[in-house]
């Protein structure tokens, strides 16, 4: 098992970084479209994450919760994503398919009170190709070219001082390169066109803190009914061994009794700080008089040389961000587990404080507002494998801090979303997570562009006790 998940780490890191995730034109602005920062189950839920404490699930949103992860618990996930880009012009479809995150989360001690998360996944991506044309003062076209990313490294861990209460904290090393390429090319040959590249490679730090807060409240429900088929287990006084023995019984007809049922409710709080991160970055820049597509170094007959730098050294300030939630669950006593859970996130960062090389990019304040959960059967109340699903739903709706034109960018999506248990051999189980979302983002009020997209996720998450642990005997 331990060979297998390096070779799928190893596969899976390199895609991570490689990747391009977006096709989108509003990823031109500040560092690119931000990436969600939690796995498939909690996007199967709207994105949710502040109030989430769950041992089978690794729940990075708020690093509080990974005291509940005590078990070694491995995670990644992928997705299939349509874009469907629509602007006065017409419609424009783009494809990707790429690894979106990978996690470990373990034990530490042996007191249940305390563990630790760590893993890599995308912080936000670049990828675009605008083109305006202008009529005045002169007639001329704007091409603007965009790609890459910045991908988070982080490891994190938390602690619980009771049943209650507990903490917890992110280290996060931000690293990846933007590439931008800006042509004007006029319609007048006797005006010099300008090609403008530039290429910025950052490396930063910054913290999660997280905090969790449960509240507790018993009752007892009656008239309870148990399957007929129900296993249970009964001592048998001790063998020869002096060890106790289990005999294995099974219920014929149901039975009624009472049910102790408990109500959970998690309050979630999280705050990443600021990062002023390390930059360096490479201009060049040129007039031209001839050209053909696409815009590159190699492709223009260059004319004079207007700006040329290499490892130009500077600042990239990225602003903080604090969330605020919880969710509502339940446990049966009788049934050992949380059939339904509900909850709802406020994120909220101020983006007018980004600066790139001391310059600022027009962005604005943003929020996010998050609803979902998740229902799952009472054993009760069926028998075969669907009784095992957890079924998931969502919706969001994201003020994102560009403003175009005078007119604000919103984005807003709905989710579905199943987990479906699987089984292996010894103490190892493991979750197949699939989502489905649907959103927009854009308008197209003055002349603008919408972004529809369609996305399919899948997540795995393998639970295991046993991993690592060397046997002294075979």
């Amino acid at each position: 098992m331990r060979n297998y998940l390096s070779i799928i780490l190893l596969l899976l890191t390199f895609g991570l970084i490689a990747q391009t995730n977006t096709f989108s034109p509003y990823s031109y602005f500040g560092l690119g479209s931000h990436e969600p920062q939690n796995g498939v189950f909690s996007q199967s839920m709207g994105g949710i994450g502040q109030g989430l404490s769950n041992s089978i699930y690794v729940n990075t949103a708020n690093p509080a919760s990974y005291v509940a992860n005590q078990k070694i618990n491995f995670e990644f996930n992928l997705y299939a994503k349509l874009n469907t880009l629509q602007d006065s012009t017409g419609y424009n479809d783009f494809k990707t398919f790429n690894f979106s995150r990978i996690t470990l989360a373990f034990p530490l001690g042996k007191k249940k009170n305390a563990g630790a998360c760590m893993g890599i996944m995308p912080y936000s991506t670049s990828g675009y190709n605008i083109q305006r044309k202008f009529t005045a003062p002169i007639a001329h076209t704007d091409y603007y070219s965009g790609n890459g990313g910045i991908n988070k490294l982080f490891f994190g861990a938390g602690y619980s001082f009771n049943k209650s209460l507990s903490l917890g904290a992110n280290v996060n090393y931000l690293f990846g390169d933007i590439n931008n390429i800006r042509v004007t090319t006029f319609d007048s040959a006797y005006v010099t066109n300008y090609y403008l590249e530039n290429k910025t490679i950052l490396r930063g730090v910054n913290f999660d803190l997280g905090l969790q807060y449960k509240v507790y409240k018993e009752f007892v429900k009656d008239t309870v009914k148990y399957r007929k088929d129900d296993s249970v287990y009964v001592r048998k006084n001790r063998n020869m061994f002096h060890k106790d023995s289990l005999v294995h019984l099974k219920q014929f007809g149901f039975r009624a009794g009472s049910d102790t049922v408990t109500l959970i409710f998690n309050w979630g709080v999280s705050y990443t700080t600021s990062s002023n991160s390390n930059a360096t970055r490479d201009v060049y820049g040129v007039t031209f008089k001839d050209y053909y597509l696409p815009f590159l170094q190699k492709n223009l007959i260059v004319k004079d040389t207007a700006k040329y730098s290499i490892d130009e050294k500077g600042k990239i300030f990225i602003p903080g961000s604090v969330g605020i939630g919880f969710s509502l669950s339940n446990e049966h006593k009788s049934d050992k587990r949380n059939n339904f859970l509900v909850g709802a996130d406020f994120n909220y960062s101020n983006w007018t404080s980004y600066r790139n090389y001391g310059n600022t990019d027009s962005l604005h304040q943003s929020y996010a507002i998050k609803l979902g959960g998740y229902y799952k059967p009472l054993k009760s109340y069926r028998s075969d494998y669907f009784n095992e699903i957890e079924y998931r739903a969502g919706a969001h709706y994201t003020r994102t801090p560009i403003v175009v034109r005078g007119t604000a960018i919103n984005e807003y999506g709905a989710a579905l979303g199943f987990g479906l248990p699987m089984k292996f051999k010894g103490r190892s189980s493991g979750i197949l997570n699939l989502g489905f979302e649907i959103g927009k983002m854009g308008t197209l009020q003055n002349d603008l562009t919408t972004d529809t997209y369609y996305k399919l996720s899948l997540g795995l998450n393998l639970v295991s006790a046993e991993w690592f642990r060397h046997y002294k005997y075979e």
